[in-house]
């Protein structure tokens, strides 16, 4: 038996396999994008793949017809200028509604990708404490501000905390305060939230964000103050392509910071 020419033909399937898989992730075109219940536009990004070295890097997808449409309502998306491969429809053109399906749909050189995203309802809040809250700079680490809200399977939490605007006045606890990102920087199953008055540096009117997301994506919110949209560690979702469309739910309540 010639050994040696079947090793060769086996070397050279594998190498054709490898060169087919890896062309074919060379030209896969990315989709990502996370619609917000309540926000007045759409927004996605379109990337390629291609492999540079043993590495595989993304470069932003141009020139891309981009659709959307979904809650009785549809419009184009088109590219950012100055933002590469960011499509984002005109503002008021369409709005993300608790309860519907969104369809992205893509057309960019002979390609055609599609995704589906439906918004999932608003928490339902239990309990929420007094919304003006108060703190003894004198008498840190106490809890200032509770709130609960319904349980519902299959589902994950994000807090985001906006600080005032303009030059408001720093509380001057005499230890390390302003802690909240740095506590909340993970999405939790929990659904309680306690803050206490060394999470806030500031006083003044604080919005308090509550993110309601799927939690099969729940990687795609890790590690960031907000939503992290580069993230790309989800299921794949996308007919043609690859990447994710999701949909998650937001609600917010003012917070002020004030002293007793």
């Amino acid at each position: 038996m010639k050994i040696f020419p079947l090793i060769t033909m086996c070397l050279l399937l594998v190498s054709c396999e490898k060169d087919t898989i890896q062309s074919q992730l060379d030209n896969a075109v990315v989709l990502k994008g996370i619609l917000v219940a309540g926000d007045n536009h759409a927004t996605i990004e379109l990337g390629k793949l291609q492999s540079v070295g043993d590495h595989g890097v993304e470069q932003p997808v141009q020139g891309a017809s981009v659709f959307i449409a979904g809650g009785s309502q549809e419009t184009n998306l088109g590219e950012l200028a100055g933002t590469p491969g960011l499509y984002s429809s005109p503002v008021d053109e369409i709005v993300i509604l608790y309860g519907d399906e969104y369809e992205v749909n893509v057309v960019v050189s002979d390609r055609e990708l599609s995704a589906t995203a439906t918004i999932p309802f608003p928490i339902q809040f239990l309990s929420i404490s007094d919304q003006i809250v108060l703190v003894d700079e004198t008498n840190p680490g106490q809890l200032v501000f509770e709130c609960s809200w319904e349980e519902e399977e299959g589902f994950e939490y994000v807090f985001v905390l906006d600080e005032p605007g303009g030059e408001p006045m720093m509380i001057d606890f005499g230890v390390p305060a302003g802690n909240f990102s740095s506590i909340h920087q993970l999405p939790t199953e929990k659904t309680v939230l306690r803050i206490y008055d060394t999470d806030f540096k500031l006083y003044g009117e604080h919005e308090l964000h509550i993110y309601k997301i799927d939690a099969a994506y729940s990687d795609l919110f890790r590690y960031t103050p907000g939503l992290n949209h580069n993230a790309f560690n989800a299921p794949d979702n996308v007919i043609g392509g690859s990447g994710y469309l999701t949909g998650v739910s937001r609600v917010s309540l003012d917070l002020i910071v004030q002293e007793p």
